[in-house]
């Protein structure tokens, strides 16, 4: 299992290893410290270059996949070579002020028995009170068919008396390992469902990356694979389209000119812009999984540019109409340049919408 810790209970010397010890302990399995920066050290990376190498379409592809960001526990996981991931942050913190009447009457005021003699013997009446606290929370991340991520918040607080306090009051390995218990034990990783869930979640080079460290060649991991790149491709696909106005627009064509006034012809037989462009909106739409999932509805596939009947749907045709990205963002750039057109027409014949053209 890997432990990753953070927090300024950190800073003292030794207590990452402590803690390592705690959790060994409790789980009654071997613990890696990995860092916190390993863990960043984002393994999408270099599979996103490669197989930008290889598939120059999947160049625009956001690595970082910023909203998979709660998944990214798993690139511990990877780094390490391990089955479950531990997270401990806690943030610790101790300071000391006068004493006052109350704190002397309070159950706080240790030191009690043979310790207040001796602080008598040493200083006398208490002068100061010191208190240390410590806040947080464990998490546990396993790799499940079902989402979950136990975790159990920490908060501890102790005030003692000087002299006579001890050198620390609250200890953390103790304070920790009492949460462990509160923590599911770790079980065995389903890296394929758990993979197959990164991919519904919209999180497909995340997904690839467990898929290629945990799936060996085999069936399981190329339908895994060509999965995750179709997916990848739709969003960059999505995305393209939404740039498409900004990228490919004729900087000379004036600003005062319509769609209507500086278009282009359509070539000879072919589908207009506006045909094409109301294919690629309902694309869009009919192949937003994560859309689907929202709405608790199994995707189907369906026939390209084929409008459904489902209310989500609907509304996610209506809002590509209304919002603008019909004209502004596709049919406009399709007319105003030849390589507007090219562009959305190589977006549908990957979606299978059209056929290749004739060599």
């Amino acid at each position: 299992m890997a432990l990753v810790t953070e927090g300024s209970a950190f800073a003292r010397p030794g207590m990452r290893e402590r803690i390592g010890k705690a959790v060994e302990q409790i789980s009654g399995r071997p613990v890696l410290l990995v860092d916190p920066t390993e863990r960043d050290g984002d393994r999408r990376r270099g599979l996103a270059a490669k197989l930008a190498k290889e598939n120059r379409e999947l160049a625009g592809y956001d690595w970082r996949e910023p909203r998979c960001a709660a998944e990214t526990a798993v690139l511990a996981a990877l780094a390490s070579s391990t089955d479950a991931v531990y997270r401990v942050t806690l943030d610790a913190a101790a300071h000391t002020r006068p004493v006052t009447p109350a704190d002397l009457r309070s159950p706080a005021a240790c030191p009690r028995g043979l310790g207040k003699v001796l602080a008598a013997l040493r200083g006398g009446e208490p002068q100061a009170v010191r208190e240390e606290s410590v806040t947080g929370n464990i998490a546990l991340s396993l790799f499940l068919r079902s989402p979950t991520a136990p975790q159990v918040g920490v908060e501890q607080r102790a005030t003692c008396l000087e002299p006579g306090a001890p050198a620390t009051l609250l200890d953390l390995p103790a304070i920790v390992a009492d949460a462990l218990r509160a923590l599911p034990p770790p079980r065995a990783p389903e890296w394929e469902a758990y993979g197959r869930r990164l991919l519904a979640a919209g999180c497909p080079l995340l997904a690839l990356s467990v898929a290629e460290a945990r799936l060996g060649t085999g069936p399981t991991f190329k339908n895994l694979q060509s999965a995750a790149l179709d997916a990848m491709r739709r969003n960059v696909d999505r995305r393209a389209a939404r740039d498409l106005a900004r990228n490919t627009a004729a900087p000379e064509a004036p600003k005062s000119a319509t769609p209507q006034e500086s278009a282009l012809p359509s070539p000879e037989g072919e589908p207009s812009c506006s045909a094409l462009c109301g294919m690629h909106m309902v694309e869009l739409c009919n192949n937003d999984r994560a859309l689907w999932i929202e709405h608790r509805v199994r995707w189907e596939a369906t026939p390209c540019g084929t409008r459904r009947h489902d209310a989500f749907l609907e509304e996610c045709y209506r809002q590509q109409w209304q919002s603008g990205t019909f004209d502004d963002a596709c049919v406009a750039p399709c007319e105003t340049a030849p390589e507007g057109r090219e562009r959305l027409e190589s977006i549908l014949r990957r979606a299978g919408c059209l056929r290749d053209r004739p060599s």
